[in-house]
């Protein structure tokens, strides 16, 4: 089974999804991460301005940010063992704190999981 994640940054909001997808590989990720290992870039958008709304909360409340905004669809490449839901989480997790930002919200189990994150950024 392959996995995609979708990852939606807006300005200094982070979002992170997971799911299954198809392939691409040449395409740009968000300039402050890099992907995981063995994770292939199915698409990505990127605009100048836009809006996304995020939970906030368990339940179900949202806030919308607007900004930059970048979504990046992932999947496990061919022959590679996926981190899972929470492995992924932690990892963008930590290079979010790195950039002194913190989780503002998370759900989900060890199939499915989503955190919201937010961190202050200059560019």
């Amino acid at each position: 089974m392959k996995l995609r994640a979708t990852l939606t940054f807006i300005a200094a909001m982070f979002c992170f999804l997971s799911n299954p997808a198809l392939a691409q590989d040449e395409l740009q990720d968000y300039p402050r991460f890099t992907k995981l290992p063995g994770y292939v870039i199915d698409r990505s958008d990127e605009n100048e301005f836009d809006s996304h709304d995020f939970t906030v909360d368990a339940e179900g409340n949202t806030k919308t940010i607007e900004g930059h905004k970048y979504d990046i669809y992932y999947f496990v490449g061919e022959n590679k063992k996926p981190l899972g839901a929470l492995g992924t989480v932690r990892n963008y997790q930590g290079a979010v704190e790195k950039l002194g930002g913190k989780v503002v919200y998370q759900e989900g189990d060890s199939g499915y999981r989503r955190a919201v994150f937010t961190a202050t950024t200059k560019d």
